[in-house]
């Protein structure tokens, strides 16, 4: 059993630097190409790694990448979440709510980050969302229009 977790956790690390190359190359072209053109690597939670945030700043690559829940950040955003829920009490209908809280995890050589929430209450329930990003925008647009 040991022999296959590190199996898997060396085929990880593997993917995630073949990941780095081909970003760095992409990188590269569209460089040489368009001097003048801005990068920005979206992803789902599962491309929330270190080693990517990190590459991202030091090449001057823009990012917006998913960041899975943890209790920290329910934590760090239980006010805006409640905000939700009471306004979906009052109303009725659907709500969006943002807030941009600075996070580090314990993992990121960055100290903080900027990080989106998104609290959303409806007939549905309620839907929370964090993403890690260093674009500039409002935090409702870079919800809408980048992620």
């Amino acid at each position: 059993m040991t022999t296959i977790l590190a199996l898997l956790a060396l085929l990880a690390l593997l993917a995630l630097l073949a990941l780095l190359a081909l970003l760095a190359l992409l990188a590269l072209r569209l460089h040489q190409t368009w001097p003048e053109v801005k990068l920005v690597f979206r992803g789902d939670s599962g491309f929330c790694r270190p080693l990517i945030l990190n590459w991202c700043d030091r090449h001057g690559v823009e990012y917006i990448v998913g960041l899975a829940t943890n209790t920290r950040l329910e934590k760090l955003s239980l006010d805006i979440r409640y905000e939700s829920t009471i306004h979906w009490d009052a109303e009725s209908t659907k709500q969006r709510h943002f807030v941009r809280i600075d996070y580090a995890a314990h993992s990121w050589k960055r100290h903080r980050r900027k990080v989106v929430v998104k609290a959303e209450t409806s007939h549905r329930g309620f839907n929370t969302r964090y993403v890690v990003t260093n674009l500039h925008g409002s935090l409702k647009w870079l919800n809408d229009h980048h992620y």
